[in-house]
């Protein structure tokens, strides 16, 4: 994570794929960590993602994330996009249905 965090910091990447770095790394914290989801609440990633956004210092992200999911995620495709390219029909469907990408 301070690898992320200090590319972010740098400024040697455009910011949605600096930030996408930073997300992709708390998504592993995250499910590396979660319960399965009928030990408890049913999506606990939307709780927990701004508050480790928060402890490695992206409260900007974190802001955006429990203010506007749905643009947190436009912002999070963009940066995927940077280092793996336009999503595959399938998953671009998927971000389509949810109106990540149009």
């Amino acid at each position: 994570m301070g690898a992320y965090q200090a590319l972010r910091q740098a400024g040697v990447l455009p910011a949605d794929a600096a930030a996408f770095l930073l997300g992709h790394g708390i998504q592993i914290l995250l499910f590396d960590d979660l319960p399965p989801e009928d030990e408890e609440e049913s999506d606990p990633f939307a709780r927990i993602t701004p508050i480790l956004l928060r402890r490695y210092g992206a409260s900007d992200l974190a802001d955006l994330f429990s203010s506007d999911e749905l643009a947190y995620d436009r912002m999070y495709e963009r940066g995927r996009q940077f280092f793996h390219g336009p999503p595959d029909a399938e998953f671009a469907q998927r971000l389509r249905e949810r109106g990540v990408i149009d």
